[in-house]
């Protein structure tokens, strides 16, 4: 894709929708070059990430902010990925909320993630009140955010992301 700029982009969303993977996917329809940070490595890589009482990680927002802006000064393209971005007001060119049903969310997290049944059942219920949409709306310029539905498969799901790069890169033109 030719543009005359770099582009950053936010992938967020809870837990389970499938950010990790349409990075990923994203990354590669960017080509060589970029670089794609996860907010809970980067946490833990930059020391803004502490472990708590129930050995969850716990990460400080302006932290997180920081060591991003850090990590990507003078690179190409980058995609910052993970439910906590959806608070940092990073300053982004584009952010996809990724949303997926709240039984998918439970199904995911218990299948792959093996998390506690509180930790999924709190994540459920943030999707159904869709938190990280409402906060990625508070957080970022309105017009650059756009949500994408995880539960249509991965395939619709990254002709959705690519879509939206697409669109968004023309017009930083």
């Amino acid at each position: 894709m030719e543009r005359d700029k770099i582009m950053i982009i936010v992938i967020t969303g809870t837990p389970g929708t499938g950010k990790t993977t349409l990075a990923k996917e994203a990354a590669e329809f960017l080509g060589k070059g970029t670089l794609v940070l996860n907010d809970a490595k980067l946490a833990r890589e930059s020391g803004c990430g502490k472990r708590n009482y129930a050995k969850e990680l716990e990460v400080g927002i302006p932290e997180l902010k920081a060591a991003a802006k850090k990590r990507i000064a003078g690179k190409n393209d980058a995609i910052l990925e993970g439910h906590l971005f959806c608070e940092a007001r990073f300053p982004a060119d584009i952010v996809i909320v990724l949303r997926a049903k709240p039984e998918t969310i439970e199904k995911r997290l218990r299948a792959k993630r093996k998390y506690a049944e509180t930790k999924m059942l709190d994540n459920a219920m943030a999707e159904a009140n869709g938190y990280c949409l409402k906060a990625a709306r508070k957080n970022y310029p309105k017009g650059i955010v756009a949500e994408v539905c995880g539960d249509k498969g991965l395939k619709s799901a990254k002709a959705d992301v690519i879509g939206i790069v697409k669109e968004f890169g023309q017009k930083s033109k």
